[in-house]
């Protein structure tokens, strides 16, 4: 007869029209009808369409609520369960926690699991490990670290490891700190912001990011901050730039417009519309337009549409010159064109080389503020 107390073996199904109560003796449950407490002990299940499983000294006032093992849980709200864990107070709706101590979890549609001594709060957020985490926002993710914060009026971020980092409230969607100490993605306008690793690092606009660091901040939107940074690859800056490699040999492009290097171990560094070719290893070119390196070492400081071809040669400034000489070089002019080997084209204009071991200058003036003028020419066959 009912009710029975004791052990009972049953084959087949068993159907149980009202509450249900197992376990020690211990275990109570509400006046609902629909209630149920089942092993464990000290376990209270008040809540209507609640059940509790295992477990001792829980509190399951929750409609629709779940507890499952652990200890000392406190469960309200609606349609929540919590499985294991210590000494939790877990509320709010449509939410899940598995494991952690001394939590204090509300809100909306949030899952929680391995945290200690944390708070929730939010609308549909995730916290995750960690210890003394604090989510007030919306779609946001706390996972790992201590002492991290996501304070009311964000949305859509996250803080990933470290500790006291703070995403500080509105105007600071989607932005996320990963790791590093006391950190803040400020409140007003940071969106779509991050700050990954260092100390003290304050970022306070949009599309900005710090890169480590200690007492840094941004000054200004889309930024990148970084005290110190060494790049053991390629690196490209500036607007339009590209390379047309796909290996892994470093080179770079910083600051300008539409240039392209594809020389490994090569280097533009400002202008517009230059560019190099896969030949073009340890060579440079410095600002200037249109201006090409299409051999080994060669060099293009500033001018326009000037174009060197050889091993080891270069042109400085002017307009439209031509060097094809190895260990040559022309400096300034416009539309000279060098040949030879080891030799040189100073200024003019429309000036050619015609053999190696030639310097070519037009008009040459040597003044002296001594009075005394003296040009030696030795000519050796």
């Amino acid at each position: 007869p009912f009710p029975y107390t004791g052990s009972a073996s049953i084959s087949g199904s068993l159907g149980i029209t009202g509450s249900l109560v197992s376990g020690d003796g211990t275990n109570t449950v509400g006046t609902n009808g629909n209630e149920a407490s089942i092993a464990g002990r000290n376990n209270a299940t008040t809540g209507n369409i609640a059940a509790t499983v295992a477990g001792e000294y829980h509190t399951n006032s929750a409609f629709r609520g779940f507890i499952g093992g652990g200890e000392q849980t406190t469960l309200t709200g609606t349609n929540v369960a919590a499985m294991g864990g210590y000494n939790n107070n877990i509320g709010g709706t449509y939410g899940a926690f598995g494991g952690g101590t001394a939590n204090n979890i509300g809100g909306t549609s949030y899952f929680v699991g391995g945290t200690n001594s944390s708070n929730g709060s939010g609308y549909v957020y995730a916290m995750l490990g960690g210890a003394n985490l604090d989510c007030q926002t919306d779609s946001t993710v706390l996972a790992g670290g201590e002492f991290n914060t996501s304070v009311s009026g964000h949305r859509k971020g996250a803080i990933i490891g470290g500790d006291n980092n703070t995403l500080n409230g509105s105007d600071t969607d989607r932005a996320v700190i990963i790791g590093g100490q006391y950190n803040t993605i400020q409140s007003g306008s940071s969106l779509d912001s991050a700050i990954i690793g260092g100390k003290n690092n304050i970022v306070t606009h949009t599309g900005s990011v710090i890169l480590g660091g200690n007492g840094l901040s941004t000054t200004k939107d889309e930024q990148v901050v970084a005290n110190h940074m060494l790049i053991t690859g390629s690196l490209v800056t500036g607007r339009n730039n590209s390379t047309g490699r796909t290996d892994t040999l470093p080179w770079a492009v910083i600051a300008g417009n539409n240039n392209t290097a594809t020389g490994p171990y090569s280097v533009i560094a400002g202008g517009q519309n230059n560019s190099m070719t896969t030949n073009s290893n340890y060579a440079f070119i410095g600002g200037g337009h249109g201006n090409q390196a299409q051999n080994a070492d060669c060099v293009v400081v500033g001018g326009q549409n000037n174009n060197t071809s050889n091993n080891r040669s270069g042109i400085i400034a002017g307009f439209g010159n031509t060097n094809s000489g190895q260990n040559s070089v022309i400096v300034g002019g416009q539309s000279n064109t060098n040949t030879f080997t080891n030799s040189a084209i100073i200024g003019g204009s429309g000036q050619a080389t015609t053999k190696i071991n030639e310097v070519v200058v037009p008009n040459l003036t040597i003044s002296s503020t001594a009075g005394v003028e003296q040009l030696i020419i030795a000519n050796y066959a």
